[in-house]
């Protein structure tokens, strides 16, 4: 999730469970805890762009290195001397901080790499949205009183609704998965591979994205609780293969391996966008129902001589 969610329910976790035994300075512990997974984003090159694409979620997302990722926060703080002060509390702190984060991410759409260094596999349970004012706003009111009118309880509250309304994130993906398999039906398709996913910032219009017949199809569809779920017909796009890439593309071993690394970042949801020279993530789109990308690869005009694939918003 963004990374200011991602700080209020460190802080709220931090609150919740050490704030009686360090009161006020669990808020700060428990934000830095529940942010700094996301220090990731620095680790970059210019020169290949995939090397940050595919380390984003990558293992300081991973529920082994929780302690690690904690410790680190905790040895930060201790710089201050407040923080010094039942360090080993302060350590707490930014431990519950720290292991909210990975959880949190793995609720969205993205996936994260949970199960580092035993698997690869990117953990998507597609049950909120990246940003949600709803979920945000809720860690808001729960952090901000618990911190002035030091009351834990607040914080606990807090904690209780977010979980309640991962749970709602959960049944309404999953009555989008019953839509789906409506529309499958309905067209006579067997599905390769398929996910619903939410929408920006609520849990009422979801994205049904799936493969069939060589071609990925998009539908938008609506869940609106308490009634029954709608769909809108979307468009379909071919699936980009290995063989309709640019001659010369896959003999360029670093190219190859580029490939490698985009398809198991997407999901094999690739295909060409509408530049032609760009290979687009089919997983997220302007269009909830459509094939306008977010990001995606642009193939080099001379495969045989170029050292990596470009990145392009």
């Amino acid at each position: 999730m963004d990374t200011l969610t991602q700080g209020l329910l460190g802080a709220a976790a931090a609150q919740a469970l050490t704030q009686k035994r360090i009161g006020k300075k669990a808020l700060l512990a428990g934000a830095l805890g529940g942010m700094a997974a996301d220090l990731d984003v620095f680790i970059y090159s210019p020169s290949d762009p995939m090397l940050g694409v595919t380390l984003h979620r990558h293992f300081t997302h991973a529920l082994l290195f929780i302690p690690a990722g904690a410790l680190i926060v905790a040895l930060f703080l201790r710089v201050f001397r407040a923080y010094r002060e039942d360090w080993a509390g302060v350590s707490w702190a930014c431990f519950w901080g720290y292991a909210t984060h990975g959880l949190l991410d793995a609720c969205t759409s993205y996936g994260t790499m949970l199960l580092w260094p035993f698997s690869t596999a990117r953990i998507s349970w597609d049950c909120v949205s990246i940003v949600d004012p709803v979920f945000s706003g809720a860690l808001i009111a729960g952090v901000v009183w618990a911190q002035w009118k030091r009351r834990p309880r607040a914080a606990v509250l807090a904690l209780l609704f977010c979980l309640a309304y991962l749970g709602l994130g959960e049944i309404q993906n999953r009555r989008g998965e019953a839509a789906q398999r409506e529309i499958l039906h309905a067209r006579g398709h067997e599905a390769v591979k398929a996910r619903v996913m939410p929408t920006l910032a609520n849990l009422v219009v979801w994205r049904s994205l799936y493969e069939a017949d060589g071609r990925l199809w998009a539908d938008t569809i609506r869940v609106p609780i308490g009634s029954g779920a709608t769909y809108a017909e979307g468009a379909s796009v071919t699936v980009l293969r290995p063989e309709g890439l640019p001659p010369g593309f896959l003999e360029n071993p670093a190219l190859k391996k580029d490939w490698e690394k985009f398809l198991w970042f997407t999901e094999g949801f690739v295909a060409l966008s509408g530049r032609g020279d760009v290979v687009g993530d089919m997983r997220y789109s302007s269009e909830t129902g459509g094939f306008k990308p977010l990001w995606g690869i642009v193939i080099p005009e001379n495969p045989a001589r170029a050292k990596h694939v470009g990145w392009t918003f």
